[in-house]
């Protein structure tokens, strides 16, 4: 970091001690024995998303805000053949007063015994040589900074030789890696949504789908299945194989269609209860900086549509996140919707729909590859008169976004 800006945020914090600030850090991250620059490092905050790579000469730039970055938290500094430096936020400021250089440990790499042998090998040369989007890899634990993309290739014989490896980076358009969570009720809820969902993870977004009940109940006129454990299992499997082809990261639960509610109370509430708090379990470990779901209406009025919608809205106020993240309800413009009852029944104005979202062709046919999973619930369908009908919407996903007030209030008439 410059040692400009430093005195400067000092000074501002001196001033002003319970004001929050964006904090740019600008250093270099070097090898503590030669003094030579490192690079590709991966540096960030652990478990907060924030992160960067040093490059060829070791420099980096870390953007990050102090009410989302706290003091106790650690700086991770991790790159094989060196030993994880961790240095906490708190002493970052005194730290870099003096220098703008990290300096991290050497540390062997041991490798296992290696056998030669003479044998007669086969080359061949595998991959994909088209260029993909959607290939993404993420994982949480104690020390995880983000996100980070990979691609795996399956190998047949175990014992194989890498030659050579190449790839090529398109596009990063994102300096931390952000997280959105749909939430919906059913397998195959999502293809609601599932354009957007595969533009966004097409641009790096790290995508998570929850979906609530088995399925069960899915019976209907274009097929002969029987409702009950034997359609779940489909239903299981039909949703892992349209969550990969969006490539989103599935959580699918293992409550029943309608939650139990043909079975009274007794049946019902700890179902609706249950669901409540393993979605807050969810939120709580995903962190996600959006969330989308179903509006009140349901979008058809389905009860397990308007349960989802009420049980995300519940978690949300059910207290102030430390991660605080935005929510948006999808939606069904009511100038498209020819019928006057349907209008009034799951129609929202458009005054009210204010984010729309656009999407690429390269997206629809995501969307309908993992809609064509959905074999026991979706008619076969070209992809010409699939596209024809998303077409009525404009190419666009329309959403709500909750709002709440600001300020408190002594009347409901102000």
């Amino acid at each position: 970091m410059k040692k400009s800006l430093l005195v400067l945020f000092i000074i501002c914090l001196s001033n002003t001690l319970l004001a929050q600030y964006e904090v740019t850090i600008e250093a270099f991250v070097l090898d503590k024995e030669t003094k030579q620059p490192i690079p590709y490092v991966n540096i960030g905050f652990i478990e907060k998303s924030i992160g960067t790579v040093s490059n060829e000469d070791g420099k980096f730039t870390l953007i990050y805000h102090e009410d989302i970055v706290g003091g106790k938290e650690f700086l991770q500094f991790s790159v094989l053949g060196y030993k994880t430096l961790k240095v906490r936020a708190s002493q970052l400021v005194k730290f870099l007063t003096n220098t703008n250089k990290f300096y991290l440990i050497p540390e062997p790499v041991e490798l296992e015994e290696v056998f030669i042998a003479n044998e007669t090998r086969n080359k061949k040369r595998i991959g994909n040589t088209n260029i993909v989007f959607n290939m993404m890899g993420y994982w949480k634990d104690e020390d995880v900074l983000g996100g980070e993309i990979t691609t795996k290739i399956k190998i047949k014989k175990k014992q194989t030789k890498l030659l050579d490896l190449k790839f090529n980076i398109i596009e990063n358009t994102s300096d931390s890696i952000k997280v959105l969570l749909a939430i919906f009720a059913h397998p195959d809820d999502e293809t609601t949504i599932s354009p957007i969902l595969a533009r966004y993870v097409r641009e790096g977004i790290k995508v998570h789908l929850v979906i609530a009940t088995d399925g069960r109940l899915g019976v209907n006129d274009h097929t002969d299945h029987e409702a009950g454990e034997g359609l779940v299992a489909m239903r299981k499997e039909e949703m892992k194989c349209a969550a990969s082809e969006l490539g989103v990261e599935l959580h699918h639960l293992n409550y029943h269609d309608q939650l139990k509610s043909g079975e009274g109370y007794d049946g019902h509430m700890p179902q609706a209860r249950a669901l409540i708090k393993e979605i807050y379990g969810l939120v709580e470990t995903i962190k996600p900086d959006v969330i989308i779901t179903w509006g009140p209406d349901g979008s058809s009025n389905h009860i397990d549509h308007r349960l989802i919608s009420a049980t995300v809205t519940q978690v949300l106020v059910s207290k102030v996140w430390d991660n605080p993240f935005a929510l948006y309800y999808y939606g069904n413009p009511s100038e498209n919707i020819e019928d006057a009852e349907a209008k009034i029944l799951r129609g929202q104005d458009k005054k009210y729909l204010a984010t729309q979202i656009a999407y690429t062709e390269e997206d629809l046919k995501h969307a309908y590859n993992s809609r064509a999973c959905h074999k026991t619930q979706m008619q076969a369908t070209t992809f010409e008169a699939y596209k024809e009908g998303k077409a009525k919407n404009g190419m666009l996903i329309y959403l709500r976004k909750f709002e709440s007030e600001s300020k408190m209030s002594s009347s409901v008439f102000e």
